[in-house]
């Protein structure tokens, strides 16, 4: 089945623009929400070479670093309360960075829960190759990769995680780490735009990508980036 991403973007809240740190003014009053600013990972050397790293690693290259500067220079001015990193050390690298450029720097958890699809045995495999062996590859998001795991199930696992944190950051200000396919997933999961309508539109997550989310009670108020 095909979803349209561009026939659902009006669903995307458009209250928040750019890294801002007050509220929309329909929000003001409203207690117990989280906001959480989503980023990805500087650019890898893997990146750079085009190969799909799922839960393999790669050091940041050069650009990579200036990645995680460039981004840490446009949070600096937000008081985060913590930091929650996927656990893979290209996340922790960007997260590390990031987190002395910020004011008090907040505390860091890496996260398993945060970490990239998990393509199994296909970890760490040449994009070519993974066309080649997978037709669904980019595409089907419900395909579960031998010994791995499917985007849909990704999905699943990262929200989840993200609903266990508004329990623990009602009123808090958090910022989260990690990967392209995760930041689809929650992008989708939140402004209810089916998963697959990411991956049929061919939308692509930079590496400076900076996502801005409010929500309460799963639900959410606010979505800009």
């Amino acid at each position: 089945m095909k979803y349209s991403f561009f026939s659902n973007v009006s669903i995307f809240i458009k209250c928040f623009h750019g890294v801002q740190t007050k509220f929309c003014t329909p929000f003001l009053g409203i207690i117990d929400m989280m906001i959480f600013y989503l980023i990805r990972h500087g650019l890898t050397e893997s990146n750079k070479e085009k190969i799909v790293m799922g839960q393999g690693d790669s050091p940041l290259s050069n650009e990579g670093i200036e990645d995680a500067c460039y981004l840490g220079e446009k949070l600096k001015h937000i008081q985060f309360n913590s930091i929650y990193s996927s656990d893979l050390g290209r996340a922790r690298n960007t997260a590390d960075i990031i987190a002395h450029y910020l004011i008090g720097t907040p505390p860091i958890n890496f996260k398993p829960e945060l970490r990239e699809i998990n393509f199994g045995r296909y970890n760490n495999t040449p994009r070519s190759v993974m066309k080649q062996q997978f037709s669904s590859y980019g595409r089907d998001v419900s395909f579960i990769y031998p010994d791995g795991e499917s985007l849909l199930i990704m999905q699943e696992r990262v929200c989840n995680f993200i609903t266990g944190l508004e329990k623990k950051h009602a009123d808090d200000i958090i910022l989260l780490v990690s990967h392209s396919a995760v930041i689809k997933g929650i992008i989708s999961r939140f402004t209810k735009v089916h998963l697959q309508a990411f991956y049929d539109s061919q939308q692509e997550i930079s590496h400076r990508y900076i996502g801005r989310f409010t929500i309460k009670g799963g639900t959410l108020l606010g979505y800009g980036t």
